[in-house]
């Protein structure tokens, strides 16, 4: 029944994600619009990864594949998408810059060669070591975030300099993911939930930082709309590994290791047995909720948009809406479902420490709660 389960489960994600992303790499070919079908394609390839990273039967696969998803699914969309995004541009303004007269020109080239990429393919490249290593990948989650979070702050840096910086106010903006970049080494010096509450809101300052970085420049009014989308899902990835990073899970854990099994130990066996029944029926329904979203409003989402452009662009003989302006959302928000579903299992699993971290910081505000 298990194998059977999961033969069925993983035919369920693997074949609509995989007909659709041939379906749009066909269209791309027949109307010309590579880099928009390259896009949705890609997203329709790795949806796969975190279709199987969020399955209630990824605990039937083997030791490594098991960890090898549940490590590496979410960086390796993320390198995938930078990768599939910025390629054509970087293209696009190479070619155009072609004639390099003076040192700033030559700067902008440079930059368009080492700046946008650099985290996705640390990302692949160090992916691909762990991986023929047999490394332990918990361990190199801590890697994953740090290239994508050095990767958002090289987006803004490179696309300043590439269209020109017009505002020294958005440059200042930049600061922001070097500073989560600092906060998540700081993490020792503030309290776990306070590192924890610092690190969200610079991981959303930075979203609004690049997401309105790329929407002023005018000089790529085509594809902002899209890039602004993309920077968006790329941002929300980039929390997800946070989230997956071993500096968060495991660090903490030990600190208070004795208190918890104080705390332990004073529960009754039957509690805890109805405590765990309940959080893993709670735990498997959202998850199956999330996941049947995903594998089926997302595809039938894209299935539809295809569908509509191909009649419309029959009917009128022109392109009518950039496909990626309606998939991109989508994904954002089952990208979103994914992450509160980390934040919920993450909360039920360090819930004593984030709780008495409350009751410090009570009583560092003089707000102490009243004995009953």
């Amino acid at each position: 029944d298990n194998r059977r389960a999961l033969a069925t489960q993983c035919a369920h994600v693997l074949c609509p994600n995989i007909t659709m992303a041939i379906a749009y790499i066909l269209w791309g070919v027949i109307e010309g619009s590579i880099t928009e079908a390259t896009t949705c394609s890609a997203l329709n390839f790795a949806r796969i990864l975190l279709l199987v990273w969020i399955a209630g039967h990824l605990k039937a696969f083997s030791d490594y594949p098991r960890r090898f998803i549940k490590y590496l699914a979410i960086p390796l969309e993320y390198a995938v998408l930078c990768v599939v995004v910025y390629s054509p541009i970087i293209v696009d303004v190479w070619h155009k810059q072609t004639v390099l007269k003076t040192s700033a020109e030559i700067i902008r080239k440079l930059s368009l060669l080492i700046f946008p990429l650099t985290g996705p393919l640390l990302i692949l490249l160090y992916a691909m070591y762990s991986v023929c290593c047999r490394r332990i990948l918990q361990k190199q989650t801590n890697v994953y975030y740090l290239a994508a979070e050095f990767n958002n702050f090289m987006q803004i840096l490179s696309t300043l300099i590439i269209y020109g910086l017009r505002d020294l106010n958005l440059l200042a903006m930049a600061v922001f993911p070097l500073l989560a970049l600092i906060c998540f080494f700081c993490q020792r010096l503030f309290l776990f939930l306070l590192w924890i509450c610092v690190m969200m809101i610079l991981e959303v300052l930075s979203a609004s930082t690049s997401i309105y970085v790329h929407h002023d420049l005018k000089n790529i009014e085509e594809e902002r709309d899209a890039l602004t989308c993309v920077i968006a899902f790329l941002h929300i990835l980039t929390m997800m590994t946070l989230f997956t990073s071993q500096r968060l899970l495991s660090k903490f854990a030990s600190r208070n290791s004795r208190a918890l099994q104080q705390s332990d130990s004073r529960n009754t066996r039957t509690q805890r047995q109805s405590h765990s029944r309940n959080t893993a029926t709670e735990r498997s329904l959202s998850h199956m909720v999330v996941f049947m979203f995903g594998a089926v409003v997302v595809v039938f989402v894209n299935a539809v948009a295809l569908l509509v452009e191909l009649i419309l662009t029959a009917r009128t003989g022109q392109r009518t809406v950039d496909l990626r302006v309606i998939l991109l959302p989508v994904e954002c928000v089952f990208a979103v479902c994914c992450l509160a579903l980390q934040i919920s299992a993450f909360w039920k699993k360090k819930r004593k420490i984030l709780i008495k971290d409350i009751n410090r910081l009570r009583q560092i505000c003089g707000c102490k709660q009243q004995q009953r």
